[in-house]
């Protein structure tokens, strides 16, 4: 916008030759550079909302009404927290622990099968010819070969379960990195975000503001001008790029831990 203006400016003014409309014709196209920001923005956002729509089986050009996301950045539970919390509630690891001791019983039943099934029971029969005959008595039945002890089921439901157990060790190593690697980039890039809002952004912000009024008066030039406006909004860029980063490592540890990290919740609490 300020492009514009400064465009608008500059061509009501009387023209002073071919420096002054080198000047218009220079923030004119930087202003249409700078103007592709937001309508790409833009564009992934409603790119996002298709998507979404999509997931939650409503027609693709549905409006979403998108919750307002907390952009507060909070300082997170300690690591030793965190990876508390996933060890004991990450849904895998869960799932995982639940599928090992389904296997532990898989291998004390066939450890219970090592023996055979003997199986007793009473018995009665009746002939009738001349005379009529009774007989009553006890049956055992037992499968042979008796020395069958279940070796190889028990071998396999073993494997199994060291396999399993393995499976569930390399599965929590992997959460507890997932969750070191997510808490250092939202640390990492909190710190980012607070550095440039609070000394950085503010001093371009300044810097731009002032240059925008130097240029006007004729102290400093078109490339000075123009470079100090995009190293302003370059700055703004980074403040956002350091703000999504953070959100997005905040809720891959939501995630991973199945905790609420916001401060809204927080606040609820």
């Amino acid at each position: 916008k300020r492009f514009d203006d400064l465009a608008a400016v500059l061509s009501q003014r009387p023209a002073a030759g071919v420096a002054q409309k080198a000047d218009v014709q220079i923030i004119e196209a930087n202003a249409i550079a700078l103007k592709r920001r937001p309508i790409e923005a833009q564009r992934e956002m409603q790119s996002a909302i298709y998507e979404l729509n999509q997931l939650r089986g409503a027609r693709i050009d549905s409006t979403a009404a998108l919750p307002n996301l907390d952009l507060k950045l909070e300082p997170l539970p300690s690591v030793a927290t965190l990876l508390f919390n996933a060890r004991e509630r990450n849904y895998d690891v869960r799932t995982h622990v639940v599928e090992l001791e389904q296997q532990g019983y898989k291998v004390k039943l066939a450890l219970n099968e090592r023996w055979p099934a003997v199986r007793v029971g009473p018995f009665a029969h009746n002939e009738r010819a001349d005379t009529n005959e009774y007989q009553f008595g006890v049956s055992v039945s037992l499968p042979l070969p008796l020395w069958n002890k279940n070796a190889g089921r028990i071998q396999t439901e073993k494997a199994r379960a060291s396999k399993a157990e393995a499976s569930l060790v390399t599965l929590i190593r992997e959460v507890e990195r997932k969750v070191a690697d997510a808490e250092f980039l939202y640390r990492s890039r909190r710190k980012e975000a607070q550095q440039l809002q609070a000394s950085i952004l503010p001093q371009m912000r300044q810097t731009a503001e002032a240059a925008d009024r130097n240029y006007r008066e004729g102290a400093v030039s078109i490339s000075t001008y123009t470079e100090l406006q995009k190293q302003y909004l370059d700055s703004i860029d980074a403040l956002s790029a350091a703000r999504a980063a953070a959100i997005d490592a905040r809720q891959q540890l939501e995630q991973l831990t199945a905790m609420r990290l916001d401060s809204e919740k927080r606040n609820d609490r």
